[in-house]
């Protein structure tokens, strides 16, 4: 898929590294990641989708939460 930004390695945990500049949207990070364990990672299919209905599950309730959609710089915020 295209997506802004672009991935530029992975972290310590696994995480892709994102150009968040240019990636505003916790929803656009989390479908780069699902990409990155489906593509590079080759996670098995039932595990993207665990991952993906948990993730947009908190999504969601973070959403609810903080009452707009929530940023990366709104997760950055949560460690």
């Amino acid at each position: 898929s295209s997506l802004p930004g672009s991935l530029s390695g992975s972290s310590a945990a696994g995480w892709p590294t994102v150009a968040c500049e240019t990636m505003a949207s916790a929803v656009e990070a989390l479908t780069a990641w699902l990409d990155h364990l489906a593509g590079e990672r080759r996670l098995s299919p039932h595990t993207i989708d665990a991952y993906r209905h948990d993730v947009s599950s908190f999504l969601g309730f973070l959403t609810g939460h903080l009452g707009s959609e929530a940023s990366v710089e709104d997760l950055s915020g949560l460690a």
